[in-house]
């Protein structure tokens, strides 16, 4: 069996438990299992991802807010494991990047979903379903 491959890598800020304070980390995804996501120290080469959420399958990602750090714009969002009553906040520096990790994530957590668009402030979610069966009526 191969191992699982990493399909997203790179700089996030990423909030401590309080929610208040957000910190330059780097943040991996992987899809292997039930898909993790995982971070460490910034920089590719500058420690191990040794914190994260190991089952992302079924976990709830949702939009947050623009913010303005100095003259920084950030752009935000939240993973909501379901096997874990806590909400892991992100931010991203542009709202491209944050896109690609969203779509990324959800893919990982939700495969049955066909595929979202980002719109303004808010998901737009397709699923795919049977078509209704007709009941021999006219």
């Amino acid at each position: 069996m191969a191992a699982p491959s990493s399909l997203l890598r790179g700089e996030l800020y990423k909030a401590d438990q309080m929610g208040a304070i957000f910190k330059l980390r780097w943040v991996e995804l992987w899809a292997g299992g039930k898909g993790e996501l995982r971070w460490g120290y910034p920089g590719p080469n500058a420690g191990t991802t040794d914190r994260g959420i190991s089952d992302l399958s079924g976990a709830t990602v949702s939009l947050g807010a623009e913010e303005w750090r100095g003259a920084e714009a950030r752009f935000g969002f939240q993973v909501t494991p379901r096997s874990r009553p806590r909400t892991y906040f992100f931010q991203a520096s542009s709202a491209e990047e944050r896109r690609l990790w969203v779509d990324a994530i959800e893919n990982v957590a939700s495969p049955d979903v066909t595929r979202s668009n980002l719109g303004g402030g808010y998901r737009l979610i397709f699923m795919v379903r049977d078509a209704p069966r007709s009941h021999g009526g006219g």
